[in-house]
């Protein structure tokens, strides 16, 4: 229960609010003015093809879905059994994947691998010590492959090439879990602390802000101008997310240290 309580009061004030400032806008604009209410149960992820709006939030229904299914879990088996747990959660949605039992890539039933590669690479943090010492070792080749992955990520974009490994689930969560060990082993430096630091605590309302900031853009700035667009884009998301960050999300996770049930473990 504390482990919900901890991330229920970090995910939903903010996505609530950012919610109903789409809710807003869009009745007042009178785009879609259906006030849509599976947004508020995070179940719009089953429905993806047919979102009216905020078609981002589809992922955050993902994590929501596995953080009501990971702490059961959790607390049933042991450590010994952890690694076959693990196993599962990183490998079943692969299988349904290639079994196609889905409707959309955006049920949850083949994504949730996403978020149980952050809990494997958890486990081996400080489950296994000696092991994360091992591999902190070849930092810099993952460096190395983040950097080549990205760069050829955006090509394909950019010439609007396909290619199968690049648009595969398997190559963004190698990807961005190597980019997650970059920040854990590269930490020596006091710049690239406060960076990734920064990065970690406003991507969630990064996350929430841009594609709301990005339709506003194209609405009206237009796409015939990309350099002033993605400017734009950046620039505003920034801002306003360190506004949703202060107003919203940090009150809420110092609340969490005054009740009782989501006090941190060295609180308590």
């Amino acid at each position: 229960m504390r482990f919900w309580v901890r991330r229920w009061m970090r995910t939903l004030p903010a996505y609530y609010t950012v919610l109903s400032v789409v809710y807003c806008w869009q009745v007042v604009t009178q785009i879609n003015p259906i006030i849509d209410m599976q947004y508020l149960f995070f179940v719009q992820n089953y429905n993806f093809e047919h979102l009216p709006y905020f078609t981002v939030s589809w992922s955050l229904c993902v994590e929501e879905h596995f953080y009501l299914a990971i702490a059961p879990l959790l607390q049933m088996i042991t450590l010994k059994r952890m690694r076959w747990l693990l196993l599962v959660l990183l490998f079943f949605p692969s299988f349904a994947r290639y079994m196609q039992w889905y409707s959309t890539l955006a049920e949850t039933q083949v994504r949730f691998d996403v978020c149980g590669a952050g809990v494997f690479l958890a486990y081996l943090r400080y489950d296994h010590r000696q092991t994360w010492s091992i591999i902190s070792n070849f930092r810099w080749s993952y460096v190395a492959i983040v950097g080549i992955g990205l760069s050829i990520a955006m090509a394909c974009r950019g010439f609007n090439v396909k290619l199968r490994i690049v648009e595969s689930v398997e190559f963004w969560i190698v990807i961005f879990s190597l980019a997650i060990l970059c920040a854990c082993f590269f930490n020596t430096c006091s710049i690239l602390d406060w960076i990734f630091h920064y990065i970690a605590t406003r991507a969630y309302s990064l996350y929430l802000m841009h594609q709301f900031v990005l339709v506003i853009a194209v609405k009206r700035i237009g796409t015939d101008r990309p350099v002033l667009l993605i400017g734009f884009v950046i620039l505003v998301s920034v801002l306003l997310s360190e506004v949703l960050y202060q107003l919203i999300e940090k009150p809420f996770m110092n609340l969490r240290e005054h009740i009782k049930i989501s006090k941190s473990r060295s609180v308590v």
